[in-house]
């Protein structure tokens, strides 16, 4: 039953941020080119979640594993930040693909702040935003979210470690798709 509701909720989000967000395949064609100099040109979209509509002047700050600022700028008219950054190769992903990882805070007046971890920096990446607007007699707290990592990444990095430690993967008679790696290793 949980499953089943896990689904539809996640299907009704998808929905929403495909409407909001604008989803394209100009964004998936350009995925994997890197720009010169190791800088990449990534985008931010910050909308309220009280009815999806973009946040024009919303800071975002971007923070680098080290803990120092690497950049900080404002929303347009539009809800979205263009930001020009410079890619750091994560350790984790070596060997997987070129891609960086930042933290980036989103401030705004009217609502409450939202960190989102583990923003990949990657030539043409969209990260949204949703921030949550500030209501009187309620907790007003700052939100945690993970970032936009794509799912090919993430099933790279996970066959990345689990090959490392030899692990096989889980037999699944129905699975027409590669298997989920097992926590047992290979005999």
């Amino acid at each position: 039953m949980f499953g089943k509701q896990l689904c539809v909720v996640m299907a009704t989000f998808l929905f929403v941020y495909g409407l909001v967000f604008g989803w394209s395949g100009k964004h998936l064609a350009l995925a994997n080119t890197v720009s010169v100099a190791n800088r990449v040109q990534m985008e931010f979209r910050v909308a309220s979640g009280k009815d999806f509509k973009r946040i024009a002047g919303a800071r975002i700050i971007l923070v680098q594993s080290n803990g120092s600022v690497l950049t900080s700028g404002q929303t347009n008219t539009s809800g979205v930040w263009r930001a020009d950054v410079p890619l750091q190769q994560d350790p984790r992903f070596a060997g997987v693909e070129k891609l960086g990882i930042v933290t980036a805070i989103a401030v705004a007046n009217g609502f409450n702040e939202e960190v989102v971890f583990e923003v990949p920096v990657k030539q043409d990446m969209v990260q949204p935003i949703i921030l949550n607007p500030i209501r009187g007699g309620r907790r007003n707290e700052p939100v945690a979210v993970l970032g936009n990592l794509h799912r090919n990444a993430l099933a790279k990095l996970v066959s990345r470690y689990a090959t490392q430690l030899g692990l096989k993967r889980q037999t699944i008679p129905t699975e027409f798709d590669v298997p989920p790696w097992s926590p047992n290793q290979k005999s």
